[in-house]
Order: structure tokens, then C-alpha cells, then sequence
């Protein structure tokens, strides 16, 4: 089945951030880390421990199933962690397929423009064409 036209409401621009791969994968493996240290294991362990079921569609997030093997001594640490970055990278990859194919997205490069410098560039886009 075709989507309906509709019609656009409100005047909108959208936005995407280009990360160099190695940064973007470093940035992933750094929050995966901070997501550790937060307390993803205690999470799922307390949501275990309540009787949340390993099956449970709330458990089948990025993160949460990946660290079930490991409360159940089937994983180590250092495992847990590389499978949810890996994860995570690949779930990066499909977003940014999908995003590549949004007309009008405006990619902004981190690498190579300054805040303030791609900040302009928004601005003067969006008064542009609206």
C-alpha cells in the first residue's frame, strides 16, 4: 500500500551529523562504556529479579539483551561490552542507510566545520527556503 500525500503543516528542516567512521565508532564504544558504568547491569539485573522475562520485548533493546548472557555467567565483561558496541555500530550503519534516503536532510560534517560555522550555515538554509 502507497503512503497518502498529506500535507506538510509546519515548516521544518532536519538535521544530520556526519561523523568520520573511526570517530563515530569511538564515540559508540565510549558511550557503551558510560552506559556500564551508569548502571546497565543493575538495571537488567533488578529487572530480572522482578520477574521480567529474558523474552520480554523490553529486554530485546540494544543493550539490555546483550548483558542477559553475561548475569548468567555465560559472557564475560569485556564480551558483553564489545557485543553491545558492535550492536550498536551495526544499528548506526542501518540508521544512517535510512537517513541517506530522507529528501532535504541537511548533513552537517563534524570533522571539518566548526559549531559556529555549520550553525550559520542552518540558519541562512532555513531562511532561505522558508
Amino acid at each position: 500500500r502507497m503512503p497518502e500525500e498529506h500535507e506538510e503543516r509546519y515548516a521544518m528542516t532536519v538535521l544530520g551529523t556526519q561523523w568520520p567512521r573511526p570517530t563515530l565508532y569511538e564515540r559508540i564504544n565510549l558511550r557503551v562504556e558510560r552506559m556500564m558504568q551508569a548502571g546497565l547491569l543493575e538495571e537488567v539485573r533488578a529487572l530480572l529479579d522482578s520477574g521480567v522475562s529474558p523474552d520480554a520485548q523490553s529486554m530485546q533493546g540494544l543493550g539490555y539483551k546483550e548483558v542477559i548472557p553475561y548475569l548468567a555467567g555465560q559472557a564475560t565483561r569485556e564480551d558483553t561490552v564489545e557485543l553491545i558496541s558492535r550492536r550498536t555500530r551495526n544499528y548506526a550503519k542501518r540508521q544512517l542507510t535510512w537517513f541517506n534516503r530522507e529528501p532535504g536532510l541537511i548533513w552537517i560534517d563534524m570533522k571539518s566545520q566548526p559549531q559556529k560555522e555549520w550553525a550559520a550555515r542552518i540558519a541562512a538554509r532555513w531562511h532561505d527556503e522558508h
